[in-house]
């Protein structure tokens, strides 16, 4: 089954929502003009949506795409904190800064869940020091 075509309707779909004018009424068909529902979050922007967190994972280096599935692994068997743990070795172990970066940024999502805003500061705060650097 070729699904070329099919391919090409969609990316067509998304380059005509993307290339719109706003205001202009023209939306692909069955999205809702967001101005009007309230809605930013409509199926073709969640395609997008997903279709660029799969490129920026598949340029990750392997390590950090071992991690972010180790981390879904976690999460699936309900212990999110050896996620956070693991990240934290990673910080202890790694050298490389796009590793590290991920590691910090990861922590810092995790603490900012648990409430820990001081905690996710810091992370975020430490990640853009080694990038200055």
């Amino acid at each position: 089954m070729n699904r070329f075509p099919i391919v090409m309707v969609f990316a067509a779909g998304i380059a005509a929502a993307l290339l719109t004018p706003a205001g202009a009424g023209a939306h692909p068909r069955g999205v809702a003009d967001t101005a009007q529902s309230g809605s930013r979050d409509g199926p073709c922007a969640r395609s997008l949506k997903r279709a660029m967190v799969a490129m920026r994972i598949r340029e990750l280096p392997a390590t950090g795409r071992d991690a972010l599935a180790l981390e879904r692994l976690y999460r699936r068997q309900g212990k999110p904190e050896q996620a956070a743990a693991m990240y934290a070795e990673m910080l202890e172990r790694s050298h490389d800064p796009v590793v590290r970066q991920l590691a910090h940024r990861r922590l810092a999502r995790w603490a900012w869940r648990q409430g820990d805003a001081t905690a996710a500061e810091r992370h975020l705060r430490a990640s853009l020091d080694e990038n200055l650097k």
